[in-house]
């Protein structure tokens, strides 16, 4: 779950909702190659917030991770205990639920206690949001390699699935604000990102 919130910027909510079945939606962008748009929002199964539609943009190799993480053995366990409405949901607890937001924050929760063991001081405040923002960050810094200002903010803001540009202004000032908290954003994601296939003490975020 935390590398789709790093790799697609999605929200809690919406990486909760997701379904196998969503996974075989994504179409690749064909001036973008290796890069798929997964629908979401009103007309699919999975939630955003304030119900904006849109598409999430997703790695291939992400994208082939949860398609192979569908079909786990892991996961089908899960799936067999699930009831019929539930069975379609790609990430289930070990009872076969889906899981709750808050479920999923007490699991991160628990993960930085985890990690801090480890000696990454860093994760200290960590919370599910940062892989998103960490997203948005990163995402920013390369579009504006190549655009303008405000060429940047429209791509950046269809790509969080905003609902107005004041959210995705957010990151224009982040970026210019404070270097020390880019440096921080960078290490969650290499944290994360870098260790993707690390088991952090079976923890199931």
């Amino acid at each position: 779950m935390l590398s789709t919130g790093f790799f697609t910027s999605a929200r809690l909510g919406t990486v909760v909702t997701l379904t196998v079945s969503s996974l075989y939606t994504a179409h690749e962008i064909p001036d973008w190659p290796g890069v798929f748009n997964l629908p979401v929002g009103p007309g699919t199964a999975v939630a955003t917030k304030f119900s904006v539609g849109g598409s999430l943009l997703v790695p291939r190799e992400l994208l082939d991770d949860l398609k192979t993480y569908a079909t786990s053995t892991a996961r089908l366990k899960r799936e067999v205990k699930a009831p019929p409405g539930d069975k379609n949901v790609l990430f289930l607890t070990r009872s076969g639920r889906p899981f709750s937001v808050n479920t999923v924050g007490a699991l991160v929760r628990a993960l930085r206690e985890k990690t801090l063991g480890q000696g990454m001081q860093f994760m200290q405040t960590f919370k599910f949001h940062d892989s998103r923002a960490t997203f948005g960050t990163n995402l920013l810094n390369i579009l504006l390699e190549h655009l303008s200002p405000s060429e940047a903010l429209g791509i950046l803001k269809d790509a969080m699935l905003h609902k107005d540009e004041k959210a995705t202004l957010s990151y224009i000032k982040f970026r210019q604000s404070s270097e020390a908290k880019q440096k921080a954003n960078l290490a969650f994601y290499e944290a994360f990102t870098g260790r993707r296939h690390v088991s952090w003490g079976g923890q199931d975020a």
